[in-house]
């Protein structure tokens, strides 16, 4: 990325964002850049995205598997029609649907600007909150700095 005249670099978040005291960017290559200059920002939200589908799936197959678990106690003509595998297959995919929205979850620092496109932040698991929450700092400082010059 190239600075203009008079900019310092003040923080590398990851490898495709960068905090200036001008600027916050981020690159992904050369098809894709977005900058908002500090005293643009509006907001600065943290937050966890997932795939509700696979939480509600899991769920819906976690009852099945009970009802049909507890069904064949009760009537064990279900047991013997469904056989053990009809039983539990049910439950166990229920079981690693959740697991999997779990997996799945991920979190973000959403940087908006009063106008124009939003600055989506992917946060990997890597990243410790005592960074992530410096990093939102440096850019808060950064703002205040360059509204007061």
């Amino acid at each position: 990325m190239t600075l203009l005249e008079n900019e310092v670099k003040l923080d590398l978040f990851t490898e495709s964002v960068l905090l200036t005291n001008y600027r916050i960017t981020q690159e992904d290559g050369n098809s894709h850049k977005i900058s908002i200059f500090l005293e643009k920002i509006s907001s600065i939200e943290r937050q966890h995205k997932s795939k509700l589908i696979f939480l509600f799936l899991g769920i819906f197959f976690v009852i099945i598997g009970l009802f049909l678990s507890i069904g064949a106690i009760f009537v064990p003509e279900i047991y013997i029609e469904l056989q053990l595998f009809g039983i539990t297959m049910p439950l166990f995919l229920g079981i690693i649907l959740i697991i999997v929205f779990f997996l799945t979850r991920r979190g973000m620092i959403i940087v908006s600007p009063d106008g124009g496109k939003k600055l989506n932040i992917k946060l990997n698991r890597k990243i410790p909150n005592e960074r992530i929450e410096e990093f939102i700092t440096k850019i808060q400082s950064a703002k205040l700095k360059r509204a007061m010059s």
